[in-house]
């Protein structure tokens, strides 16, 4: 072969070998960014050696790799020991390097785990990390019969807050807000009690969180935007919910606070009162 042929120029992937009847070698094929190299027997009885040895001619390399024996660590050389020295130096490195990427991988799967809110969409996916986070803010949620919805009511406050929970590709739409006054409505009747009604929503859930709300970009349609007020009804994103979380995990009165905004707002919950 002329020239000097890198490694980049070889695809082990494209490696094809031809048997024959009785399952012997007849020949070996490598397509190369330079040609096709054809190998023909004797060379290898597996695929694996067959790479090996092509990827020995490509890079000029021998053939036969020695196996060393344990003993030659200690063999009694000072070169060779400083260097056994340095390796068993390095492995050890390595190893405690290993272990902690492991621990730090772990305590950052921890970590992002409340950011599940503003990816997720379904029941097992949204809805329940949203209670999970409710939850460690200190609140208590219920079922509500099954008559109602499939979601869930914030029962820590005065009254009852029917949480309807979505996670959608585009903005919140009527449909959306209409659903959950339906169920509080529902649910009305049956205990007898004023409910308030919750809307929150993972909204365009495919774009990062800092185009949510840029540009043309808006988390809720213009029928919310120009309605929730006179329906009673109180709406938030989970962005929002993810920064009062955050916000609260620092300063745990501010829970209070959040949910009497909850009971008293109809339209959007303004979080930035939360955020520092």
């Amino acid at each position: 072969m002329d020239g000097c042929i890198e490694c980049t120029d070889l695809n082990l992937n494209t490696i094809t070998q031809a048997f024959g009847t009785f399952g012997q070698n007849l020949a070996m094929t490598v397509q190369m960014e330079r040609g096709v190299l054809i190998y023909l027997p004797p060379y290898a009885t597996s695929a694996t050696q067959a790479i090996d040895i092509v990827a020995a001619d490509i890079l000029n390399r021998p053939r036969t790799q020695i196996v060393w024996p344990e003993w030659i660590y200690t063999a009694p050389f000072e070169s060779v020991q400083r260097g056994a020295e340095r390796l068993e130096r390095a492995r050890n490195g390595l190893s405690s390097a290993e272990e902690r990427l492991q621990r730090c991988e772990e305590e950052f799967d921890r970590l992002k785990a409340p950011l599940r809110v503003v990816i997720g969409t379904g029941i097992d996916g949204l809805q329940k990390p949203c209670e999970e986070l409710l939850r460690e803010m200190g609140f208590s949620t219920l079922a509500p019969p099954p008559s109602v919805s499939d979601e869930f009511i914030l029962a820590s406050a005065g009254m009852p807050i029917l949480v309807e929970v979505k996670g959608i590709d585009g903005p919140a739409v009527k449909a959306h807000m209409t659903q959950l006054l339906a169920d509080a409505a529902n649910l009305e009747e049956l205990q007898k009690t004023e409910v308030k009604p919750l809307l929150l929503v993972n909204s365009l859930r495919q774009l990062p969180v800092q185009e949510r709300e840029a540009g043309k970009n808006h988390p809720f349609g213009q029928w919310i935007e120009d309605h929730a007020g006179d329906l009673g009804a109180a709406f938030m994103t989970t962005w929002d919910l993810l920064m009062v979380y955050y916000a609260v995990q620092s300063e745990p009165k501010l829970a209070s606070q959040f949910l009497k905004d909850i009971v008293e707002t109809n339209g959007r919950i303004m979080v930035s009162k939360f955020v520092k």
